[in-house]
């Protein structure tokens, strides 16, 4: 697979699979299971396990393609991260990642952080730098997220988690390969009817702003930094200081890829352990 095909999975991820903050030293596993349309053919599915304690969180994060996208590709893709949240703030220690193309080339990656601060990153095997892409230096890896980690969104304070405060924010993604922010800006409230939850919602933009490991001149990245219709629709859990994506839409260059949210768990997590496969756990409660 393409080195720009990882990449942009992972801006697709990242973009909102789940967000959620662990408040008053509670325990909460959520399980969220998402389909993914292209064209309004569906073409993937996403599903997420996430433990948040006291004393730190795991997420676990599985994506594969389906349907008549298996013809084109056989991606898959597993990805786990785990740390600590230290008042009001996502500090991860370590995010692996492996990718399965169908081709028989398969990457793993794996980058370890002191608070949130990159200390190595290997890539096994390497993928080929892009010519002309923009260098990462060791500035672009101070006070960044991985792309897991990256989907554990405080709701500050007291305020309400359906408004503008589940959107304000700026993301500081660092995957290994690139180096990029995402711009959350609150757009609106709705209500909504899907599969998997019924109400009010927070509509929120997203900006793509790439920083490093890109080429500038690329299509699909000019296209993503000026696209301004990215929007994410994010719904509260009861009882808690947690929000879940309940959508997402973003327009692309033909057509518009969404993400659905199908079902949704939340139950009590157990002590800290790695969470489940994400698709075989959530497969097999069906």
């Amino acid at each position: 697979m393409e080195r720009k095909t990882f990449v942009l999975i992972g801006v697709m991820l990242t973009l909102g699979i789940i967000n959620l903050q662990a408040t008053n030293a509670s325990a909460e596993t959520i399980r969220a299971l998402y389909s993914l349309r292209y064209l309004n053919l569906n073409v993937g599915e996403i599903a997420t396990v996430t433990d948040v304690v006291a004393s730190g969180y795991r997420t676990v994060l599985d994506a594969r393609v389906t349907g008549l996208a298996t013809v084109a590709s056989g991606f898959k893709t597993n990805m786990a991260s785990s740390g600590v949240i230290r008042d009001g703030s996502v500090l991860p220690s370590a995010f692996s990642a492996t990718e399965a193309s169908g081709s028989g080339e398969d990457h793993k990656l794996r980058i370890l952080l002191d608070s949130g601060n990159v200390t190595s990153v290997d890539i096994t095997p390497p993928f080929d730098t892009a010519p002309g892409a923009v260098p990462i230096t060791e500035a672009h890896k101070i006070s960044v997220v991985d792309p897991t980690s990256a989907l554990i969104l405080p709701v500050p304070g007291v305020e309400p988690t359906v408004g503008p405060a589940a959107c304000e924010r700026t993301l500081r993604i660092f995957s290994g390969i690139v180096r990029f922010d995402l711009r959350f800006a609150f757009v609106k409230t709705e209500e909504i009817i899907g599969n998997a939850y019924k109400g009010s919602v927070s509509v929120c933009s997203v900006r793509f702003v790439p920083i490093a490991g890109y080429k500038p001149s690329a299509s699909m990245i000019h296209f993503m930094a000026a696209n301004q219709q990215i929007e994410v629709r994010l719904a509260p859990v009861k009882g808690s200081r947690l929000v879940v994506l309940a959508a997402l839409n973003i327009p692309l260059q033909i057509g518009t890829a969404a993400l659905d949210l199908e079902r949704l768990d939340v139950v009590e997590a157990s002590p800290l352990r790695p969470p489940a496969r994400a698709l075989v756990s959530q497969r097999n409660e069906h």
